[in-house]
C-alpha cells in the first residue's frame, strides 16, 4: 500500500513563541483504505551540542559528543485505533508550545557548535505486517516581548558604574 502523510500548519511562517498553540493539520492521503492502532503528533526540541574536529582533533570530538538536552517532549494522540478511508483524510490538531517545567524554551538556532531545533512529528501506527507512516517537520521558536515572562527577563535595568583615572591602568613601555 502506497500513500502519503503530511503536515500542514495554520501560519505560513512556522515561526511560534513559548506558550503558543500550534494548530494545523494532517493530511493522509491513500489509495486504498486501511487499519491503524492510533495516531499521535509529537513535539520535540533539543540543544544539541557539536565539536569540531578542526577545532579539538577528530578523536576528542568523537568521544566529547554530548547527548541533547530535551527541552520540550509532548505527545498528543489524534486518533484512537480505526480505520483511514481510501481517499484523502484531514486530521485538525492543536497543542500548546510550552517547555518543561523550569526549563524556558530558546529561540532556534542553528550555528556550528550549537543547534536548537524544534519538530514536529506524525506517526501513524499500523498493523503487525504494515509499515508504520511518519512525517516530520521542523518549526521556529523565537523570542516574543508580549509574554509576561519574557518582558521580566528582558527588563531593561539600569547598571551602576564608576570610571576614573585611577580605575584605569596604564600600559607602559609599548612598542609597536
Amino acid at each position: 500500500m502506497s500513500g502519503s502523510i503530511d503536515i500542514r500548519l495554520n501560519r505560513q511562517t512556522k515561526t511560534y513563541s513559548e506558550n503558543d498553540i500550534i494548530q494545523g493539520a494532517v493530511i493522509i492521503s491513500t489509495p486504498s483504505s486501511f487499519k491503524h492502532n492510533g495516531i499521535t503528533i509529537t513535539v520535540d526540541g533539543s540543544v544539541q551540542l557539536h565539536l569540531s574536529g578542526k577545532s579539538v582533533g577528530v578523536f576528542e570530538a568523537f568521544y566529547n559528543s554530548t547527548k541533547p538536552v530535551a527541552l520540550i517532549n509532548q505527545v498528543v494522540e489524534l486518533s484512537k485505533p480505526g480505520q483511514i478511508s481510501n481517499s484523502k483524510t484531514e486530521i485538525p490538531f492543536q497543542v500548546q508550545l510550552k517547555g518543561r517545567p523550569n526549563k524556558p524554551l530558546y529561540e532556534t538556532y542553528h550555528g556550528v557548535f550549537v543547534n536548537i531545533q524544534y519538530f514536529l512529528r506524525v506517526d501513524v501506527k499500523r498493523t503487525f505486517l504494515s509499515k508504520d507512516m511518519s512525517k516530520q517537520i521542523e518549526f521556529n521558536v523565537e523570542y516574543s516581548p508580549e509574554h509576561e515572562l519574557a518582558a521580566e527577563k528582558a527588563a531593561i535595568k539600569p547598571a551602576a558604574f564608576e570610571m576614573t583615572s585611577d580605575s584605569i591602568k596604564t600600559i607602559q613601555n609599548v612598542s609597536i
